[in-house]
Formats: structure tokens, C-alpha cells, sequence
């Protein structure tokens, strides 16, 4: 399957696994779980970024504009 093939569930459930695999920790400071927080971007992602994208690099672009 590529990845412009790929349905809105399979795109969300490969963001979320790459996301809370990558961050590296569970819980941002204020407390909130990343897969929470992976969960409700993914569809965003989705929604503007087309079919056609990757969604490990999706996850990806999102953790670079995390702060340390």
C-alpha cells in the first residue's frame, strides 16, 4: 500500500504509533499524555495535508516544533 492509499484511519493510526513511539517520554510536562495529543492532531493532519502524505513524516514536522 502507498501511502496515497491510505485510508483516514490507517493515516491516524500510523501518526499516533510513530508520534508516541519518537517523543520519547509518555507525558508532556503540563501532564498530558502524547498519544492524547497525537490523537486529535493526526485527523488535522489528514484533513490538510492530503492522503498523499507520509504520516511518520506528518509526526515527524509536528515533534520538530515541540520545545525542549
Amino acid at each position: 500500500m502507498t501511502d496515497s492509499e491510505l485510508t483516514k484511519e490507517e493515516f491516524c493510526r500510523r501518526f499516533v504509533e510513530h508520534m508516541t513511539k519518537e517523543a520519547g517520554f509518555k507525558t508532556f510536562n503540563d501532564g498530558r499524555p502524547v498519544r492524547s495529543y497525537a490523537e486529535e492532531q493526526a485527523p488535522d493532519y489528514w484533513e490538510n495535508c492530503g492522503p498523499d502524505t507520509n504520516p511518520e513524516d506528518a509526526a515527524e514536522a509536528d515533534m520538530d516544533c515541540w520545545e525542549d
